[in-house]
């Protein structure tokens, strides 16, 4: 078993870092899983980071407005103390 704030990619998908139609982007599922480690729950939104699945060769390297908001409640009391 792995710590909790452990990302391991399986050897049982595809991974690619060009969007390549048959296979998962790594870097997308990478910044899906980090959003975990910060905090966040799956989103409702398709467009989300955050959303819980992802399409092959689909690419979601950028934060939405919903994952940013949840960064946002979850983070702005800590930020603000400092």
């Amino acid at each position: 078993r792995y710590p909790a704030e452990t990302i391991t990619f399986d050897d049982e998908h595809l991974w690619s870092t060009t969007g390549a139609a048959t296979a998962l982007d790594l870097e997308s599922v990478a910044l899906h899983e980090f959003g975990h480690i910060l905090g966040l729950q799956h989103s409702t939104f398709p467009s989300a980071v955050m959303f819980p699945t992802i399409a092959l060769g689909e690419i979601k390297r950028e934060l939405a407005q919903d994952d940013r908001s949840g960064i946002v409640d979850l983070y702005s009391d800590w930020a603000s103390a400092t």
